[in-house]
C-alpha cells in the first residue's frame, strides 16, 4: 500500500500467514494404562471454523465386538469445556454408532 499526502509518498507492506484448521480428524491416544482393553480416541472437529447450522452432527462408528463405554467430554480448541445444553449425545447400539449433534449449530472448533 501507498499513502500520497500532500506531495508525500508512504509505502508500507504487511503480510499474514493464514492457517485453517481440517473440518475433523480422529487420532488414537493409545490404550488405558489399566489393561482393560480400553482405547482412547479424539475426534477434532470443525477446526476451520465453520459457521455449521443448527441440527449438524457428527458420527463415529466401531468395528467387530467393540462398544462404547463411558461418556464423551468435549472441549473447544481452548480446552474449556462445551456446555452439555449445546449438544446431544445419543447411540446406536445396533451399528454401533455414536452421534453427538449441535441442536444450536457451531461456530468454532471442538474435541
Amino acid at each position: 500500500a501507498t499513502l500520497d499526502n500532500d506531495g508525500k509518498t508512504s509505502p508500507a507492506s504487511a503480510t499474514v500467514t493464514a492457517s485453517y484448521g481440517k473440518l475433523l480428524t480422529k487420532s488414537f491416544l493409545g490404550a488405558d494404562s489399566s489393561g482393560s482393553q480400553k482405547y482412547k480416541w479424539e475426534l477434532d472437529y470443525n477446526f476451520g471454523e465453520k459457521n455449521l447450522p443448527a441440527g449438524t452432527s457428527i458420527t463415529d462408528a466401531l468395528d467387530g465386538s467393540q462398544v462404547f463405554s463411558g461418556n464423551p467430554v468435549l472441549t473447544y480448541e481452548d480446552g474449556s469445556t462445551v456446555p452439555a445444553s449445546s449438544y446431544v449425545v445419543s447411540y446406536d447400539s445396533t451399528n454401533k454408532k455414536m452421534t453427538i449433534t449441535f441442536p444450536n449449530g457451531l461456530d468454532q472448533g471442538v474435541k
